[in-house]
């Protein structure tokens, strides 16, 4: 994959998001689902799996929200119709969307590429606040998807305790590596510290 050219890249990456936006439509609470799990294990596959698609990995969760965005807002179920004549989600996000828009045009930062991304950090999480409440159909769905995710996130909180105390220099520390970052790096709790900082999940 490394050795095709960025516009066949490009092209992979436009069909491929189509694709799953597509798939994601179909049932978008299982969707939302399926990103919680991802944002579990997206560091693990970034460092391990798919280090070469380390980028594209990390927007997954995203690309498939966007397809659950998509079916809940424009095309929701019977059971959502209602609520959204009672709750004005558009025009909630929309005040929230200006308001941070005033800090991404800020000129201190230099770049529109990192006010885009800052903007995406703060707002493209924002309607799951009001998909949450039509999240699960019963309360014995919720405790049962809680308990599945509770048993994804064991091994991972295992592994934050593993890492804060293998130090720096240990591989299971080091970042992703991506096209950016040639060299791997750690985060610590202040300079000569002997002990890693978890950033991510892993």
């Amino acid at each position: 994959m490394k050795n095709l050219p960025i516009d066949v890249l490009i092209l992979i990456g436009f069909f491929g998001s189509l694709i799953i936006v597509f798939l994601s439509m179909m049932d978008w609470r299982r969707s939302v689902y399926a990103a919680l799990v991802v944002a579990l294990f997206e560091g693990a596959i970034r460092k391990w799996l798919l280090p070469q698609a380390s980028e594209l990995v990390y927007f997954l969760k995203d690309i498939i929200l966007l397809g659950a965005y998509c079916k809940f807002f424009l095309a929701p179920d019977l059971d959502v119709r209602r609520w959204r004549l009672d709750v004005p989600a558009g025009l909630i996000i929309a005040i929230c969307f200006m308001v941070v828009m005033t800090g991404a045009f800020n000129t201190n930062i230099g770049s529109p590429i990192l006010a885009a991304y800052g903007v995406k950090i703060y707002l493209w999480y924002l309607p799951l606040a009001f998909m949450i409440p039509y999240l699960f159909r019963s309360d014995k769905e919720m405790a049962n998807v809680l308990f599945v995710y509770s048993l994804f996130a064991i091994p991972i909180c295992l592994l934050g305790i593993a890492q804060f105390f293998a130090g720096p220099e240990s591989w299971i520390n080091v970042y992703a590596r991506t096209q950016f970052v040639e060299m791997q790096q750690v985060s610590t709790f202040g300079a000569g510290s002997e002990k890693s900082r978890i950033t991510g999940t892993f």
